[in-house]
């Protein structure tokens, strides 16, 4: 393998990882406003005056 191909093989490679990366961070916000949203919800009717 020669020095461009190296090159262009890195460069495809952390597109690939910059794309894994957003997706990993929008998972985890979505996950963690999932998980926002439960607590909320657990602990909306416990805490209402009937």
């Amino acid at each position: 393998m020669n020095a461009a191909q190296r090159i262009l093989r890195r460069s495809v490679l952390r597109g690939r990882s910059r794309w894994l990366l957003l997706y990993e961070k929008g998972m985890a916000l979505l996950a963690l406003s999932n998980l926002c949203l439960v607590l909320f919800d657990m602990s909306y009717v416990p805490g209402r005056d009937f």
